[in-house]
């Protein structure tokens, strides 16, 4: 938008321009400082510290995309079963990693070791889930966990050390032919357990969805801005609420993706919503599903009202 003296400005221009300058400033405000930043009339954000967000704006019960820390992801379908165990270290049960049972585990008493599965042909690898602990008994150190992907020939860390105890998912899309839990830098005989490694490529789409974020003013126009990474062949799509997440009246809006910065925006049009209930879905898909988009946070500007 470039405004001059006898020119006039389309609305639509003013809107997006000061839309979106004031949501990344309100983006960076909720990242600066979190703890007094209050959603409240023409401004709201959230970031993923935890699967809520720091603002508790995340309804959980419906949303159906995976939390991982900081970030929500596509959820996968796991594929071990059909694929062939590595155990070079001797893990007793192994096969209870892999039961989708997290009260079974497979065991081992070292200062390391490693369980996985590994395939014939390499595909990718969205996303896995990993339940593994590491005790310390009688004077041993702990073993710290990280998970590893094999090539072929050479297994390489996927993740940086995750402690001596997790449960979570992971995103770590890599091309591969195997994946694994790896135990290091114990001491003596610390018990190492695996209770649970799932891992598969993307499905094709899932919800991030809000409760209320704002309800002070019915908005005639909003500026979505967020921060992801939305690879080629993957998308995130907007729908609109004013009755705090009951009815979508305004569905599938699109953004604009802004590479460079991982960040995107969306100008939208509410002049049909009556409430003041403002809550946000945010469509994660994927036509690719060795893919999936990353989603960081939004905020959303009331722009006109």
């Amino acid at each position: 938008m470039t405004i001059k003296n006898g020119q006039p400005t389309e609305a639509s221009d003013v809107i997006k321009s000061i839309g979106v300058t004031a949501g990344q400033l309100a983006y960076f405000g909720i990242t600066t400082d979190s703890t007094n930043w209050t959603n409240e009339n023409y401004l709201g954000a959230d970031i993923f510290t935890d699967s809520n967000g720091v603002k508790n704006t995340i309804d959980t019960a419906n949303t159906t995309a995976i939390y991982s820390p900081n970030l929500y992801f596509l959820p996968f379908t796991d594929e071990a079963s059909g694929d062939t165990t590595h155990n070079p270290d001797g893990f007793s049960n192994p096969e209870n990693a892999f039961d989708g049972d997290d009260g079974t585990y497979a065991n081992k008493s070292s200062n390391q070791g490693n369980l996985g599965k590994t395939f014939s042909s390499s595909r990718t690898i969205v996303g896995c889930r990993v339940k593994a602990e590491s005790e310390s008994v009688g004077g041993a150190s702990a073993a710290h966990i990280r998970i590893q992907t094999y090539d072929g020939s050479t297994w390489t860390n996927a993740t940086g050390d995750l402690g001596i105890s997790v449960d979570r998912y992971i995103p770590i899309n890599k091309t591969c032919k195997g994946i694994r839990v790896s135990f290091f830098n114990g001491n003596n005989l610390p018990p190492l357990r695996v209770y649970t490694l799932e891992y598969g490529d993307a499905d094709t789409s899932a919800v991030v969805e809000t409760n209320t974020i704002l309800n002070d003013v019915t908005p005639k126009s909003i500026v979505v801005y967020g921060k992801a990474e939305i690879p080629t062949d993957t998308d995130i799509t907007i729908d609109v609420s004013d009755d705090g997440g009951l009815n979508w009246d305004i569905t599938n809006q699109s953004v604009n993706y802004i590479s460079d910065s991982n960040s995107f925006y969306s100008v939208i049009d509410t002049t049909t919503l009556s409430g003041s209930d403002l809550a946000l879905k945010f469509n994660l898909s994927t036509t690719d599903t060795s893919k999936t988009p990353k989603f960081y946070g939004y905020s959303v500007v009331i722009t006109d009202s």
